[in-house]
């Protein structure tokens, strides 16, 4: 029996040994592969001059946590792939057998790497990539939207200080002018400077938003035009609208400044997260504003336990075609990578269309294949 726990352990280093050179060749190459992706999508920057070589490489620095997130669930389904099919194919699993060790009692330094890997990426994801990728973004939108309103985005949006402005399409009038259409702003706290607009709001109201159909900006002033303020009570509904015929904003700022500084989802820790979505629910916004905030949040603790379900179903299913060699084993590791990008991205655009919860279509992937892999392993006990 001695004999045996040692042959485990051993067997056990020797497995993890095996997985480490194959797991950091992946890590490397998915890096590698997202880096590509990032640089084409900063391609017309970089061929205009914006981006310059020192900038590009700051840009693709502050994106690094990120990548490396993204690519442990890929590096620890492909390393174990990869390591079982050698084994397999050089009869090691074979011999190990032979000596008493059952073939599911060989998975187990697999699923532990793979819990190991999701807690590194979960710390990574929440303390390290957030405020990475927000730098990388602030170096991308300041050279996108440097002295040039017309970098403005149709159905684009942005926080103030007390508000939230969205608008549908832009149109740039030179100058530092730019005409928007179909304007929405959604007061935080208290009405701020608005010329135009009513100096307090009712007593018990819970907030108010503005609609406009076109606004001038010139600078760091908002020229309205077209206005109604609806006023919501506590209840969430809409308890009074009242027209204006002009409303200037000056937000003292250019409106690049907001631009630059805001903080996508991706950019957010999940307790920045969490008080965005509680704040946007307060307020009664359009769920086409809050449920890709609950798909996010949710999603920022579903992919670092990928690791730990690629782990479960990676192993189990190679070893059932190891015997084919390497090249199988890849396959086969592929097509597992195929079918849950596929689970994952469905569910999400049925989460955004509001047909499907976000905090269960964030986790659909993880638990159908975390499932698949539990019964292959159940199977060889």
């Amino acid at each position: 029996m001695t004999r045996l726990r040692n042959l485990v352990r051993l067997h056990d280093r020797y497995f993890l040994y095996e997985i480490a050179g194959p797991l950091i060749l992946w890590t490397v190459v998915v890096v590698m592969m997202k880096t590509l992706q990032e640089l084409y999508s900063v391609i017309d920057q970089v061929t205009t001059g914006q981006f310059r070589m020192g900038t590009l490489a700051l840009y693709l620095v502050y994106k690094m946590p990120l990548m490396i997130q993204w690519s442990l669930p890929v590096a620890i389904l492909l390393g174990s792939a990869l390591a079982i099919s050698r084994l397999q194919h050089e009869s090691e699993l074979i011999a190990i057998r032979i000596a008493g060790v059952p073939l599911w009692r060989f998975l187990i330094p697999a699923a532990v790497l793979g819990l190991a890997l999701s807690v590194a990426s979960f710390v990574l994801g929440e303390w390290i990539a957030p405020a990475a990728d927000h730098q990388a973004e602030a170096v991308h939108r300041k050279l996108t939207f440097e002295g040039q309103v017309a970098g403005l985005q149709q159905r684009g949006f942005f926080r103030s200080d007390n508000r939230i402005f969205y608008f549908g399409s832009s149109v740039p009038l030179g100058n530092d002018r730019t005409d928007l259409r179909n304007i929405i702003i959604y007061q935080l706290n208290g009405v701020g400077n608005s010329e135009g607009a009513p100096d307090e709001l009712k007593a018990g109201q819970k907030s108010v938003f503005w609609t406009a159909t076109q606004a001038v900006v010139t600078g760091d002033l908002w020229t309205l035009a077209g206005v109604i303020q609806h006023n919501v009570g506590g209840d969430g509904e809409i308890t009074s609208d009242i027209p204006i015929p002009i409303m200037r904003i000056n937000l003292h700022r250019n409106i690049q400044y907001f631009l630059v500084n805001q903080q996508t989802p991706e950019e957010m820790t999940a307790r920045e997260l969490r008080s965005r979505i509680q704040a946007d629910e307060h307020l009664s916004l359009p769920a086409s504003v809050v449920l890709p905030l609950r798909y996010e949040y949710a999603f920022r603790f579903a992919l670092p336990f990928a690791c730990l379900v690629f782990s479960l179903i990676g192993a189990p299913m190679t070893l059932r075609f190891a015997r084919g060699g390497s090249l199988v084993g890849i396959l086969v590791a592929f097509g597992i990578l195929f079918f849950y990008y596929d689970v994952m991205v469905i569910a999400q655009k049925l989460a955004l269309s509001g047909a499907l919860a976000p905090e269960f279509a964030a986790w659909v992937s993880n638990l159908v294949f975390g499932a698949i892999g539990i019964y292959l392993i159940l199977e060889e006990v």
